[in-house]
């Protein structure tokens, strides 16, 4: 995104060649050898409103910019000293070429709108003064083209306030564009209290924007809406987020009912989104346009890290990461939330979906998922992974799975209830707890597409805990190496329930007794059966 700042709702010399005039010469001396005839800004260039327009004149050391008069003198002698005097106290002004009845003199261009600068020409032993009054004046005839160092003052801050702008004219149109500002002297509003909406075209104005938002703070009811357009946004790479009050910025994409999605399009060769503050996203696609499968990188669409919060939101359009290897990521205390939407008949929305990645959602490390109504679709390894993280996905589905459907392993935890697993026979299991994990799917459904494979329904092993009370298994149940399992009600094709190496299995019909229930267990190893 490339600003244009103009100059001309700034303070200015009103003395400038063509415009207003608010000069006031002092009495002449008594002689009247030695006169100001008049004050005029540097006839060379065009004399913009609050802009430095002298080609020689640069920004001084302490970043301050110059204003350059050109004074037209009367006498027999050049003068050899200027001096300015402001709230009273008397500076000396540094004077060039005074001769042929002109003087440069320059001040500073901090000096304030609204105040009268008496300016004093020596001229040997005679003297004159004349009085200069810097107001909001209109600029005068263009100059000619070139370099030109500019000050804008009083440009309007993005979310409130105001700032001076510093920098050189490099293509000499007499306006500042972002790339071209030096110095920036900023009084903007430090906090934002209200309701704001700034659309962002693409990526370089999204990353300006969130650069802009980083020195604000966002507090109640205020909020900051960044709308996104319809279409494809590609990406230049991956795009962090960590503003302090992220969550009361929102990033949005175009209303789907309206027309077309907003898609932002990342590389192939890393990460999409990363939050580490706060944020809220709304109707919007992420997507890498490589196939997940065929990606080297371990990229991931959406990742919450470092105690970082997301919420997922809206009634009118879903949230949906596509093709990364992981979808979603929660890690190190990053916590995603999700807004669960029903419709009018009750059924759940899914707000939140993941399609084509290798894992679909994963919390680790103290990551925290809270997504229920959450879909993952198509993902090639597990549709739902909790490793040392934990994950509420009650009312979810894992659709298509390659292997798994649910996992919890490494101590993390995945709470499932009423959800919907379909995992491919060359899979593993549509609910799978391992290493210490965890796992609730009481009333959910596990389905195995094709049963007479070795993939079963539920497993269970080295030390897990999984809870299936009221589940829809249609497929085999399997508890080995201290794990423990709690099932009743298993229908669907082979029923077999295997009990293994210390593993126990808890098998519990409901009376009267149900025969599809009432299948041996099958204790082996050690393994313990436990119901019918």
């Amino acid at each position: 995104m490339r600003r244009r700042w103009w100059a001309l709702a700034s303070a200015c010399v009103v003395v400038f060649g063509g415009g207003c005039s608010l000069f006031f010469p002092a009495p002449l001396p008594a002689d009247e050898a030695f006169a100001i005839v008049a004050v005029d800004g540097d006839g060379s260039a065009r004399p913009l409103a609050g802009a430095v327009v002298d080609d020689a004149q640069g920004v001084a050391a302490d970043h301050r910019v110059e204003r350059r008069l050109r004074v037209t003198w009367s006498g027999t002698t050049a003068p050899t000293e200027a001096r300015y005097v402001v709230d009273g106290g008397e500076v000396v002004a540094e004077l060039e070429s005074a001769e042929d009845g002109v003087a440069y003199v320059t001040v500073p261009a901090t000096l304030p709108v609204g105040r009268v600068v008496l300016l004093t020409l020596v001229a040997g032993a005679a003297s004159a003064q004349a009085q200069v009054f810097f107001l909001q004046g209109e600029p005068g005839p263009p100059g000619p083209p070139g370099p030109k160092t500019l000050v804008v003052q009083g440009a309007a801050c993005p979310f409130g306030g105001s700032r001076t702008l510093l920098g050189v004219d490099d293509d000499g149109d007499d306006v500042l564009d972002d790339d071209e500002i030096d110095v920036e002297h900023a009084d903007c509003d430090a906090v934002v209290t209200n309701e704001r909406l700034v659309a962002v075209p693409g990526d370089e104005a999204l990353r300006e924007v969130l650069k802009q938002l980083a020195g604000l703070r966002i507090v109640a009811p205020g909020r900051v809406t960044l709308s996104l357009p319809p279409g494809v946004v590609p990406m230049l790479g991956p795009l962090t987020v960590d503003h302090v009050d992220g969550e009361r910025i929102c990033l949005r994409g175009a209303d789907p009912a309206l027309g077309e999605a907003t898609t932002l399009s990342f590389p192939d060769d890393g990460d999409g989104l990363i939050v580490t503050g706060g944020l809220r996203l709304e109707r919007l696609t992420i997507d890498s346009p490589s196939p997940a499968e065929t990606l080297v990188h371990e990229g991931v669409g959406l990742a919450v890290r470092d105690g970082g919060f997301i919420v997922v939101g809206g009634d009118d359009g879903a949230v949906v990461v596509s093709g990364f290897r992981v979808g979603i990521s929660a890690h190190g205390g990053g916590v995603l939330t999700v807004d669960l939407q029903r419709d009018t008949a009750g059924n759940v929305v899914r707000v939140l979906q993941v399609v084509d990645a290798v894992i679909g959602l994963q919390a680790e490390s103290g990551g925290t998922l809270e997504v229920p109504g959450a879909l993952a679709r198509g993902c090639s390894n597990v549709g739902f992974l909790a490793t040392g993280g934990s994950i509420v996905a009650s009312d979810s589905g894992a659709e298509d799975a390659g292997d798994v459907g649910y996992l919890a392993q490494f101590g993390g935890f995945v709470e499932a209830s009423r959800s919907t697993a379909t995992v491919a026979g060359s899979g593993s299991a549509a609910f799978f707890g391992t290493n210490g994990g965890a796992l609730s799917c009481s009333a959910a459904t596990g389905t195995i597409l094709d049963p007479v494979t070795t993939a079963r329904a539920l497993v269970a092993v080295n030390g897990a805990s999984v809870v299936c009370v009221g589940a829809s298994l249609n497929g085999k149940v399997m508890v080995a190496n201290g794990a423990t399992a709690v099932t009743n009600d298993t229908i669907g094709h082979d029923l077999t329930k295997t009990a293994d190496t210390n593993g126990t299995l808890v098998h519990v019909c409901s009376a009267p007794a149900n025969a599809a229930c009432r299948v041996a267990c099958i204790p082996t190893n050690g393994g313990v059966c436990v119901g019918p």
